[in-house]
């Protein structure tokens, strides 16, 4: 079998150009990959702040008559989703990661990440929907002398758009799965 010089040629640049979209992925992959450790950084160090405050706020509150239930359950809500979203980035990030080091991205290795953060956004979002939260709006003493405290109604929030989210990644997970079966039946047939 005879190639001509303009096929060869082709086939050259062809190769070129795949080796600069790998460097190029790589180079993306591996800014993301600090991003998203840095994000995920910065959510943990939330989480440790959040969980400070209400260690200093229940001791600040222990032996009053104001109620501490409606600032303390904000602020264990806010701790749980800084930790959640700690998690989420990390394991962003390690996908990012092993992309960065020319692994393939259709793995059976990221398709379990991909679903972990599925899983992980469904957790935020049954939070969101389940933590009932209310803020103490103001306090003092009537006229009796009495301690009065006032709260805002609780509430809360059904997050469609991060439900959505979790279903997209969910799906996405399967998606690369589905992948890892074609690459497989690829490589067996070659």
């Amino acid at each position: 079998m005879h190639f001509s010089r303009n096929q060869l040629d082709e086939a050259i640049e062809s190769a070129a150009a795949v080796e600069a979209k790998r460097r190029s992925l790589a180079k993306t992959g591996r800014i993301l990959e600090v991003l998203f450790f840095a994000i995920s950084g910065l959510f943990a160090a939330f989480a440790v702040a959040s969980m400070a405050l209400i260690l200093v706020g229940a001791a600040s509150h222990v032996g009053d008559s104001v109620p501490f239930d409606g600032i303390a359950l904000d602020a264990v809500f806010s701790t749980l989703s800084f930790c959640l979203f700690a998690a989420i980035f990390s394991m962003a990030a390690l996908v990012f990661g092993d992309v960065s080091h020319e692994e393939s991205p259709f793995s059976l290795k990221q398709a379990k990440r991909i679903r972990i953060i599925a899983w992980l956004l469904f957790a935020y979002t049954l939070l969101d929907a389940l933590v009932p939260r209310g803020v103490v709006i103001g306090g003092g003493s009537n006229p009796d002398g009495m301690s009065v405290v006032r709260f805002s109604s609780g509430y809360t929030n059904v997050n469609v758009g991060m439900f959505a989210v979790s279903v997209i990644f969910y799906f996405l997970a399967s998606v690369f799965k589905y992948g890892v079966t074609l690459q497989e039946l690829s490589d067996d047939t070659v």
